[in-house]
């Protein structure tokens, strides 16, 4: 096959899963593990894809950083994906969605503790609060869409700590994080969408 047709059927791939439902989160807040008490505030970016008109499962990736101090502004601290399910609405309303995860990541937790690269497993609880951008919440059909929403992360579960660190037990993170979800789509490749054009 043509490495150019290629390509382009890539491009075409990519751009419709991308129009599905394309979503960008940032959020900063504080994590501890058990029995140390402390609070450390860190920074995360999280990549979305899922279905904005409807309930549906959500597949997607995300990265922590931390500060810490002035010889190092930002620290990577672990990268990993996520997957779950998303909720539209919850109680009734409109502008109140939500969504449920699990997350798997290597690297370290946002309070350190620990040398070298260790696995975490756990799951996280998302409360969405729509902002701005209503049309995926009305009945038409439509082109672009955009929205910005609140977001509310709570997350929690353990580290498997390398077994060349000291000490070299599980550890457990609990974090809630608060920030902004930036959502771009399209009907063109919706379910609605295709439902109409039969």
């Amino acid at each position: 096959m043509n490495p150019s047709a290629i390509a382009r059927a890539l491009a075409i791939c990519g751009a419709s899963i991308a129009l599905l439902g394309c979503a960008l989160q940032a959020t900063a807040g504080g994590s501890t593990a058990s029995g140390r008490g402390r609070w450390p505030v860190y920074g995360a970016l999280e990549g979305r894809i899922h279905n904005v008109r409807d309930n549906g499962s959500v597949f997607g990736w995300r990265l922590a950083m931390s500060h810490e101090g002035r010889a190092q502004p930002l620290r990577l601290r672990s990268f990993g994906i996520v997957a779950g399910y998303r909720f539209r609405r919850i109680l009734g309303l409109e502008r109140l969605g939500s969504e449920l995860g699990l997350d798997m990541q290597f690297g370290q937790p946002s309070f350190g503790g620990f040398e070298g690269v260790g696995f975490y497993g756990g799951g996280h609880a998302i409360v969405l609060y729509r902002m701005a951008g209503d049309t995926d919440l009305e009945d038409v059909f439509a082109l672009l869409m955009t929205s910005a929403d609140l977001v509310l992360e709570l997350r929690g579960g353990p580290w498997s700590v390398p077994e060349t660190s000291v000490p070299d037990e599980t550890r457990w993170e609990l974090a809630a994080e608060l920030g902004l979800r930036f959502t771009v789509s399209s009907d063109l490749v919706s379910r609605e969408a295709q439902e109409e054009t039969r």
